[in-house]
């Protein structure tokens, strides 16, 4: 479990942008339940989209050339003493002299029929 706690005077969000949570880990979990004790009054949205019908979309070639690609993942940009994020946030990433990256290969397309 990971708690993500944002404080007042946080410069940065444990992640602002769009991602896939813990693509890094060998063996990624199937998913993520995010339940928000608060929320903002505006903002803070958290988007969920239909990656299955994302695929199904997409041209003959594109699905082809997804399906032949295995992308490498690591945590270098939310961990580690080069990222300098624990001093904007409240939620604590390791940015210790022991951390160590995470990295591993996962296919794009896992399951394609």
């Amino acid at each position: 479990m990971v708690l993500l706690t944002r404080k007042p005077g946080d410069t940065a969000a444990a992640e602002g942008r769009w991602h896939a949570d813990t693509t890094m880990m060998k063996t990624p979990p199937m998913e993520a339940i995010l339940f928000a004790l608060e929320v903002p009054h505006w903002g803070g949205d958290t988007l969920f989209a239909n990656q299955y019908m994302t695929f199904e979309n997409l041209s003959l070639g594109m699905r082809k050339l997804l399906t032949s690609l295995k992308p490498v993942h690591n945590d270098s940009r939310v961990a580690g003493g080069a990222v300098g994020l624990n001093s904007k946030r409240a939620t604590k990433v390791r940015e210790d002299d022991d951390w160590k990256l995470t990295k591993n290969s996962h296919p794009v397309i896992r399951n394609a029929s």
